[in-house]
């Protein structure tokens, strides 16, 4: 009995350890980074030192590539706030939150006809939009909150990333209010609540500073009953989106989608795929063996599946496409794509499109 209880208590932690290593990176939609490199540039007009920097892709502002890795973006709020100091950054926050953020998202709302509506709609449309930011509207002490969880609470870039949220959040109600709406009470992770206060002072130096409760295990503002009832009202230009593709929800999955954006930079080094993760080389190999994979087979798998999109949907030449990938040359790229996929790249190219044209013609 005892050996098979063992067995049993070894079979849940090896179940439990493998989901662990199966969690994807953190992910975020390459339209919302740009808009936070477009933050950057409200506050510095030579971007691309602190682009490479903190490990974003050096052309961000022009991959089609739909999702980047996040640890780059939390690096990016630190670097935004060093160039320009806790003023400007918290106006910028408002700023960028008003003219960026909001108004591009609320595009994207379809069927909400008040506030409340639009808070449900705009939780959903967000888990699409950047893998760990979680916001949820939530029932305490008789009360509505829209709040933000978001682990890391003790990292550096931390109270940058929740100052900005802040603004966020509140922005968002005032979207729909059309005014200056503060909250009464707000809940932060941080421990500088002064900070908080002068960001809702930077904005709206009228009104009444919030009650403020600190070190709490959520970011989170109190709405009123009241609020929740008033009514949204779409733009007379608004069209209904395309929904986009979930995430993927496993760590290869994940991986194979964070890294074409940094391919035409040349050889993707492992030290830096790694750190745009958020692991050391060590964990990250250690990840990529549980799955039985190494960094190169990884590296050549997402390579081979970009060339074949390229070859199959666009007349883009070989020769940019080879360049695109991070090959030295054409030679080197049709070498390779040959010794995966058994063709070379003009043969794979020819076969989609017949096959293609024999689509059409049934």
């Amino acid at each position: 009995m005892i050996i098979l209880h063992s067995c049993i208590k070894g079979i849940i932690l090896l179940k439990i350890l493998t989901a662990k290593l199966n969690q994807p990176i953190a992910l975020i939609k390459t339209g919302q980074v740009k808009k936070f490199v477009e933050m950057l540039q409200m506050v510095e007009k030579d971007i691309y030192p602190i682009i490479e920097r903190v490990g974003l892709p050096e052309k961000v502002l022009n991959t089609a590539h739909p999702y980047i890795p996040e640890i780059p973006v939390r690096l990016l709020l630190a670097e935004i706030f060093n160039v320009c100091g806790i003023k400007t950054y918290q106006e910028v926050c408002w700023r960028a939150c008003r003219e960026l953020f909001i108004p591009s998202m609320l595009d994207k709302v379809s069927d909400a006809q008040n506030l409340q509506q639009l808070l449900i709609e705009y939780i959903n449309i967000l888990k699409n939009e950047s893998t760990q930011f979680k916001l949820s509207l939530e029932n305490a002490v008789n009360k509505t909150w829209l709040v933000r969880e978001k682990a890391f609470a003790d990292d550096a870039w931390y109270l940058y990333a929740e100052l900005f949220s802040m603004a966020y959040m509140i922005e968002l109600i005032r979207a729909v209010t059309k005014d200056k709406w503060s909250p009464a009470q707000i809940s932060i992770q941080s421990n500088e609540p002064e900070l908080f206060k002068q960001l809702l002072w930077a904005d709206n130096n009228q009104g009444a500073l919030p009650q403020i409760f600190s070190e709490r295990g959520v970011c989170a503002i109190c709405i009123p009953d009241e609020l929740l009832s008033v009514t949204f009202k779409h733009q007379h230009t608004w069209v209904k989106p395309v929904k986009d593709k979930d995430a993927p929800s496993d760590f290869i999955g994940s991986l194979t989608i964070a890294l074409p954006a940094y391919l035409n930079e040349g050889k993707l080094p492992i030290s830096k795929a790694a750190r745009m993760t958020g692991m050391s080389v060590r964990t990250f190999q250690r990840r990529l063996d549980t799955f039985g994979l190494n960094y190169t087979q990884i590296l050549k798998k997402i390579q081979l599946q970009e060339a074949q999109y390229y070859l199959a949907h666009t007349d883009v030449t070989i020769t940019i496409i080879a360049v695109g990938l991070g090959y030295s040359d054409t030679a080197h790229f049709s070498r390779a794509f040959k010794r995966l996929s058994g063709v070379t790249p003009s043969q794979y190219r020819y076969q989609c499109k017949n096959n293609a044209m024999s689509s059409n013609g049934n």
